[in-house]
């Protein structure tokens, strides 16, 4: 076997071997980079002589290109492969941390392992991450404790070891020289993986679900699983709630199928599981590594930077001290889509413009209070740091092409389109909409319609004039749904945030309005304008203002009685009989204090099942969200009430048009030694 490389050793001329952290793994300096930290791991040929090195290298670098896309704070970002002395070496960045698997061992010496409070925080932490890479149609391949380092600068989960690079090693017949913990794809691995090398993006969620029992339970996957049957007995081992017990095994099911479909749908089943407040994690757990001042952030989805569109080291944004998170520059759409020069207000040409990038901040303290629906991950709080003198160099260089091919690119878009672009510009000024804010939102919906563009920039030639007519149709059909917004609110889009909503719900729940009752108002007309939106994680950056400036006019809605009405039905007043109207996508709530033992029916009457029904009682606010009815089409509801409290009447349009309907609310006092069942009809 081949020794390994002496310390002090210089790779082509560039890597500076400093430490030797494992048999095959090195740490080294980049001399051309300010002796910048780089991890080097070493594969060895299997068969020396057989092939080339050099064609083996060329090979293994087409097939690992698609791991530079990967820019994303956590993930360590890859440089490339070189050769050397009959190796090859994957180079990635350096991150200084701990494995989950080896911070799990430690705690072993000491009779400790994983929390139920530490799991959530690491899940969601993770599955954003998980959320990028799958939309650019890569899968992990590999998730594993051995393969989550937890960053010691901040306590940020990374994902390093990515399956991709065992694979070609594989199929080039290249082998890593050292411990085998880094390949674990057995035991984590989903059979349709392990037996036919067929992954899928839930192939990751399974991945993920088994790291989280091994580190609930401190016991190898070998013992925790049944390959006969092909079940997971895990829970004996663990102290976890039954409904974070409810979502691992569905993460865990053998077949694909009853697997989530997505990060995004765990996303959403953990964020109903921690809207209850029996669910909010003790505060000195919710620490994933060493302490400091401020809770580690999560980092969301992130942009995609092509390579060769990389800023010039010079004009790359520098780096936040108090974020500590490197931003990537972002593509833009499309070449040439406006003028070529700088506005006043940063309008400059959508080709080569670079946005600034958010650090997003949320512990699971926060996220306890979550009310679960499209709420989704609008408690990642935005909060856009940016260095001021990097931003102008970015802007200013922005607004030359880079290159001569850029620049005659730009000067071959049809001049019909300079008009199209002006009329587009002129309008979105008019209703005051942030520039680059309006750039994400359509970017976010066209590239989610053409993934196979993978994020690249439009050019302003020939080939792409389909491409940008569609551009500029979604970024039209944007703007008349943002239109209706009123000006107070498109012009604080980009700048809403977490602690905007939380005063919200506190005035709200004065009035005996829930959270996630606020939070099911503001679905209901956000989905009616955008119900591409339904099943996608709501960055928020982007989609998420948009949520936020809905939920911004729902609470005025409900301060001056249009969305909200408190109901007074007692002896003295035992029925009412209520109508109103509703626009398409909006709500209206009453809320009545009631007695436990009262029997009363509700009947609603609509044109054309014109309306949604639901029926909520007092634990909505406190525990579990029991409904009594849950946003059904069904037109009347009666039975004896389980408990004293503030019930909510929640009635939602489900019409295309303006709906009018009547609430007839009958109530009737007694107690019986059991609650009547409930009927239904309609």
């Amino acid at each position: 076997m081949q020794p390994s490389l002496s310390l002090g050793t210089i790779l082509p001329g560039r890597y500076h071997l400093i430490d030797l952290l494992e048999q095959g793994t090195y740490l080294a300096e980049d001399q051309t980079r300010f002796n910048e930290l780089y991890l080097l791991q070493e594969f060895r040929l299997r068969h020396p002589g057989a092939y080339s090195l050099e064609v083996i290298r060329g090979v293994f670098q087409q097939e690992a290109a698609i791991l530079y896309e990967l820019q994303h704070p956590q993930i360590p970002r890859f440089r490339g492969i070189i050769s050397y002395a009959d190796r090859l070496f994957v180079v990635q960045e350096y991150v200084e941390g701990v494995t989950c698997g080896d911070w799990l061992k430690e705690r072993l010496t000491q009779h400790q392992v994983f929390s139920e409070a530490e799991v959530l925080q690491l899940f969601w932490h993770v599955l954003p991450v998980l959320l990028h890479i799958h939309s650019r149609g890569i899968i992990h391949g590999n998730l594993s404790p051995a393969s989550i380092l937890i960053r010691q600068r901040d306590g940020v989960p990374m994902l390093t070891h990515f399956g991709l690079i065992q694979e070609i090693a594989t199929d080039l017949e290249l082998y890593y020289p050292g411990p085998k913990k880094h390949l674990s794809k057995l035991g984590y691995a989903p059979k349709e993986q392990l037996q036919s090398d067929k992954v899928y993006r839930n192939s990751d969620l399974y991945a993920l679900a088994a790291t989280a029992v091994v580190l609930l339970t401190g016991q190898e996957p070998q013992t925790l699983y049944n390959p006969r049957r092909q079940l997971w007995y895990w829970e004996p081992w663990a102290t976890v709630s039954p409904g974070l017990a409810q979502i691992l095994n569905r993460m865990l099911s053998a077949k694909p199928q009853n697997r989530y479909g997505s990060a995004g749908k765990v996303i959403r089943a953990l964020q109903a599981l921690l809207a209850q407040p029996a669910y909010i994690p003790p505060t000195a757990a919710l620490a994933l590594a060493p302490q400091h001042n401020n809770p580690p952030p999560v980092v969301a989805d992130s942009p995609v930077v092509e390579p060769e569109l990389e800023l010039a080291a010079e004009l790359e944004p520098q780096l936040n001290l108090e974020a500590e998170l490197e931003p990537a520059p972002k593509p833009q759409p499309a070449a040439a889509l406006e003028p070529e020069r700088v506005e006043p207000e940063s309008d400059i040409t959508w080709m080569g413009s670079a946005l600034a990038v958010a650090a997003l901040g949320l512990t699971l303290l926060v996220l306890g209070l979550l009310a679960g629906t499209a709420w989704r991950s609008l408690r990642q709080m935005q909060q856009a740091r940016q260095d001021s003198s990097s931003s102008a160099a970015v802007i200013q260089a922005a607004a030359q092409p880079r290159t001569a091919k850029a620049a005659a690119a730009a000067s071959t878009t049809p001049k019909s389109e300079n008009g199209i672009h002006a009329a587009l510009r002129d309008r979105r000024r008019r209703l005051n909409i942030s520039y680059d804010l309006f750039v994400d939102l359509v970017d976010t919906v066209f590239y989610s319609e053409h993934s196979e563009l993978d994020n690249r920039r439009l050019s302003g030639d020939s080939d792409d004039r389909a491409l940008r007519r569609e551009w500029n149709a979604t970024a039209e059909k944007l703007l008349n749904k943002l239109e209706p917004l009123s000006e107070e609110s498109r012009n604080r889009l980009g700048r809403y945030s977490q602690q905007d909503y939380d005063q919200w719900v506190m005035e709200l729940e004065r009035q005996h309005l829930s959270r996630p009752t606020f939070a099911q108002l503001v679905d209901a007309k956000f989905y009616r304008l955008f119900p591409e939106q339904q099943e996608r994680y709501l960055d928020p950056n982007t989609f998420g203002q948009v949520w936020y400036a809905i939920a911004a006019e729902t609470f005025q809605a409900i301060q001056a009685g249009t969305a909200f009405s408190p109901l007074q039905l007692g002896p003295k007043n035992p029925s009412q009989t209520l109508t109103a109207t509703l626009k398409p996508g909006e709500g209206k709530v009453y809320v009545a204090n009631l007695s436990q033992g009262q029997t009363i029916r509700v009947a609603l009457q609509s044109p054309n099942q014109g309306t949604r029904l639901s029926i909520y009682s007092p634990e909505r606010r406190s525990a579990a969200a029991q409904a009594l009815i849950n946003d059904t089409p069904k037109t009347s509801w009666s039975g004896t009430l389980p408990r004293p409290g503030y019930y909510e009447i929640v009635i939602l349009s489900n019409s295309p048009d303006i709906v009018r309907y009547q609430l007839n609310l009958t109530l009737q006092s007694q107690t019986p030694t059991t609650p009547n069942e409930p009927s239904f009809d309609g």
